[in-house]
């Protein structure tokens, strides 16, 4: 058996563990990407909704209409 046989099998196990702590982080990386891109539509949907507040509707408003608008996003 050559010398540096045992060098190169502990440099194929290390790149092992490094290509599977590669994969785990790149899973972890998709997960969090998506939850942020959840909460940002979340965060947009309360601002718009914070936009249509009873409090800043106009007494002439048709709440009927309120569903409508909605319905047509």
């Amino acid at each position: 058996m050559h010398a540096g046989s045992g060098l190169l099998k502990q440099i194929i196990a290390r790149r092992a563990e490094r290509d599977e702590r590669e994969e785990q982080l790149v899973e972890q990386l998709t997960k969090l990407r998506a939850e942020r891109e959840e909460l940002a539509a979340l965060e947009r949907l309360l601002q718009w909704h914070a936009a249509f507040r009873p409090a800043d509707i106009s007494p002439a408003y048709d709440r009927s209409q309120a569903g409508r608008a909605c319905e047509s996003m």
